[in-house]
């Protein structure tokens, strides 16, 4: 079930530089799976040297 009202919220540090199409494939992976798993509430995607990390509010 897709998500009716879902509030994204992005932060990243500046000194991240990957390969950017290797990132866009990963973040696409990881929101669209946070966005099924939640009927509404907020998915968080934080950026750092060091992890990417989402939290949503879905099941599981």
């Amino acid at each position: 079930m897709a998500a009716e009202k879902v509030e994204l919220k992005i932060f990243a540090e500046p000194e991240i530089q990957p390969s950017p199409p290797v990132l866009r494939m990963l973040l696409i992976n990881l929101l669209q799976n946070a966005i099924n798993a939640s009927d509404s509430g907020i998915i968080t995607l934080e950026v750092c040297q060091s992890c990417i990390k989402v939290v949503d509010q879905g099941h599981g």
